[in-house]
């Protein structure tokens, strides 16, 4: 079986209204000064989703030592807040997208 579409916007994935999708910068490597360029496009409605962050190397996790950053969208403007003890920042927020 075969099906084809016509996308509105040329290379965009299939997603639901109300989706953030996070994409990061490509890197040539990882090292521990890396920190990942995040452009998040935003699909439609109000949408909420978070980023993981901890050391990616220890346990500390379990002992609370992790944080997130939480992206919120509604449905006009992008915010985004760093919330918990991570030591180590994995993430920048470089901009946000709408996908219409």
């Amino acid at each position: 079986m075969e099906a084809k579409f016509n996308l509105p916007v040329p290379g965009a994935p299939f997603v639901r209204s109300g989706c953030l999708l996070p994409l990061a910068v490509p890197v040539d490597y990882i090292s521990d000064a890396t920190v990942f360029e995040i452009t998040v496009r935003c699909y439609g409605a109000a949408a909420s989703f978070e980023l993981y962050e901890d050391d990616g190397e220890s346990f500390a996790f379990e002992k609370g030592h992790s944080g997130v950053v939480k992206l919120d969208w509604d449905g006009t403007v992008g915010h985004w807040t760093r919330l918990g003890a991570s030591s180590k920042q994995l993430y920048r927020i470089a901009g946000w997208e709408t996908i219409a």
